[in-house]
């Protein structure tokens, strides 16, 4: 965040926590600075938690943006780019229908900040559940070759989410990859950083 070059149609959301200071930021036509530790349970009163004043800040940033007659690209970060950056950048994607590249990878959003953000607007931000390490899917096909067509339907072992897809014989390889990727979520693999050995929901 400290390495981008400032620009007027650029927002940033950035978030520190306050025995840092701020981010050495450049001049971004739009800045909002938070403060609060990576944390998702009250565990001390040495932690500064995200509460509600935090979200109203967040929810009339986002508004003034959205209503903004000019385009504008929202950068979050906080200083590892998977928690609490992640959370925020959920409620901005499922406020404003944003594109957010890297959602898929966005499963360790910080659920303090997801819940305080829900009471606070009403949304119901949702990020998606934690990749893991291994996933093991089943692919059953059903081939009517009497009309030549295929129904492939692919089921995630581990969570039991199904995708089911019709079409022509011809193109079956195609849609077993589309069945999976509809229930995994990506097309490429990610990098190792970005997944653990184990996964939760909210």
């Amino acid at each position: 965040a400290e390495g981008m070059p400032g620009h007027p149609s650029q927002a940033v959301i950035s978030i520190t926590t306050p025995e840092e200071g701020h981010a050495d930021l450049a001049d971004f036509g739009h800045l909002l600075r938070l403060q609060f530790h990576d944390v998702e349970e009250n565990s001390g009163s040495k932690y500064t938690l995200f509460d509600a004043s935090h979200a109203a800040q967040v929810i009339e940033f986002v508004n003034r943006l959205h209503t903004d007659p000019d385009p504008i690209d929202v950068t979050v970060h906080c200083k590892a780019g998977i928690s609490r950056s992640a959370a925020i950048a959920v409620y901005v994607h499922e406020t404003t229908g944003c594109s957010f590249p890297r959602r898929p990878f966005a499963g360790f959003a910080n659920r303090l900040v997801i819940s305080v953000l829900k009471d606070a607007s009403g949304r119901q931000p949702i990020p998606p559940r934690a990749l893991i390490r291994r996933e093991s899917f089943s692919v059953n096909v059903l081939r009517d070759f009497e009309n030549g067509s295929t129904l492939v339907t692919a089921e995630n072992n581990r969570s039991q989410e199904r995708a089911q897809i019709e079409g022509p014989i011809a193109d079956e390889a195609a849609i077993i990859g589309q069945a999976v990727v509809q229930i995994a979520g990506f097309q490429e693999p990610p990098p190792a950083h970005e997944v653990q050995d184990w996964d939760f929901s909210l």
